[in-house]
């Protein structure tokens, strides 16, 4: 049986191999593809060949590779400059110039297209809408690109750009919207050149959005598919930034231990030195199913290690969501006045801050702790002090009402561990879910 054509390698990754930045599944295919082609096959069939074929096809490979690359760094430039100048707008300007900027032809381009597509992704924990406002003008690049341009690099632009619309729409918080945009980035994806890191992120970003909906099933089996693709070009980062998504719709499922054991791949996968912020995310991660489950001394005996790569890599928001988790540990243990003053710190930064959700909830675990303590004069201070979070734009209607809940059993001294419980519970829940009721039981 004779050996299929290898599919040759797009522009980028032949750029790629030529510059030595390659993954190695990328690099294995492209000297898959310079064995068997055309070039150098023919002396395959007629002999061994010498290491002078290899030198004069490599050479030839790495004379493309330059000629390709002269024309894609001049348009880089230019997708630069246009960026710093879009980068500059406030995002209410950003909004009201999108058609302008979508005309330039400065912006017109695939390389501006990616580079609208990084910088949406850089901005979409802070700042969703405008990520979402980079994307389109992300789109809007690659479909506007020039003709000449190949059509299966375009779809790939503007599947990556439309991916990245569906993340920034599902952290805002329009899953329906979020939903259309990574269907759109799948389709787009069959008509591409099949890059595989690409289809990782996609599957990745969509596995996400699908656990956010809570339909599971799927959101597992994106992961899985987005994991075979980043396995195949041997990105273990990456497919360890999929292990630690997919472990998170395990906790959604109540299912704990499936949880921890996915992180547990995840720290194989993930070299710190390489890579210390993910390897931060996933050790704190770990740390915090091992509470959940009841693990909490093997919780507590980690936390040195996590101290030391949120010193070394993790900003301001990480070491406040240690000291969150601090608490949160030492509650367990029944180390009650430690969890007491963790938790307290932690809610006066983040309502500092004005992370509205994530305050309710620690305010939610203090009162449990006073609860505890019998401290219901503190419980009372602790709920007249949400009024703020009330106005929060991250707090959504229900969760609102839910915390009103709270409040007015705080003032009656009627707030009990199993009320706190259940509120914390729902908004948990409740977070990617802004449509679900809180029922008080």
């Amino acid at each position: 049986m004779s050996t299929p054509d290898p599919i040759p390698p797009n522009p980028q990754t032949l750029m790629r191999f030529a510059r030595g930045e390659a993954a190695p599944g990328e690099g294995r295919e492209v000297v898959r593809w310079l064995l068997l082609d055309g070039a150098l096959g023919s002396r395959l069939d007629a002999a061994a060949p010498s290491p002078e074929d290899y030198d004069s096809v490599l050479g030839q490979v790495f004379a493309r590779a330059r000629t390709l690359r002269a024309p894609i760094d001049a348009e880089a430039e230019r997708a630069r400059a246009a960026l710093a100048r879009i980068e500059a707008l406030g995002t209410e300007q950003l909004a009201a110039s999108l058609d302008t900027l979508a005309a330039s032809q400065d912006v017109r381009s695939l390389e501006a297209s990616k580079q609208l597509s990084a910088a949406a992704a850089g901005q979409v924990a802070a700042h969703p809408q405008r990520a979402a406002l980079l994307a389109r003008l992300a789109i809007a690049a690659a479909q506007g690109a020039d003709t000449s341009t190949p059509q299966d690099l375009a779809r790939d632009c503007e599947a990556e750009a439309e991916a990245q619309l569906g993340n920034a729409l599902r952290v805002a918080g329009d899953l329906p919207a979020a939903d259309q945009a990574l269907e759109r980035a799948r389709t787009l994806l069959a008509d591409g050149t099949g890059d595989l890191a690409l289809r990782a992120r996609v599957q990745n970003l969509r596995g996400v959005l699908r656990a956010n909906q809570r339909r599971l099933d799927e959101a597992l089996a994106s992961y899985r598919s987005a994991r075979r693709a980043a396995r195949r070009v041997g990105d273990d980062a990456q497919v360890g930034r999929i292990l630690l998504n997919e472990a998170t719709a395990h906790a959604y499922r109540g299912a704990g231990g499936d949880a921890i054991r996915t992180l547990e791949r995840a720290l194989e996968r993930v070299d710190p030195s390489a890579d210390p912020r993910l390897a931060l995310v996933i050790r704190h991660n770990y740390l915090s199913y091992l509470e959940t489950e009841g693990r909490s001394e093997e919780a507590w005996q980690g936390l040195a290690d996590v101290r030391r790569l949120a010193a070394e890599a993790g900003g301001p928001l990480d070491r406040l969501r240690l000291r969150w988790l601090e608490g949160r540990i030492a509650a367990r243990r029944g180390e009650l006045g430690q969890a007491a003053i963790c938790l307290g710190d932690a809610r006066d930064a983040l309502l500092a801050q004005g992370i509205g959700y994530d305050t309710a909830l620690v305010t939610l675990e203090l009162a449990a702790v006073y609860l505890q303590q019998g401290a219901t004069a503190e419980v009372k201070r602790l709920a007249s002090s949400l009024v703020p979070v009330f106005r929060a734009q991250d707090v959504h209607r229900e969760a609102q009402a839910a915390l009103r809940v709270f409040c007015q059993a705080a003032e009656a001294e009627q707030a009990g561990l199993a009320l706190v419980d259940d509120l914390r519970s729902y908004l948990e829940r409740a977070r990617s879910r802004p449509d679900l009721p809180f029922r008080r039981p």
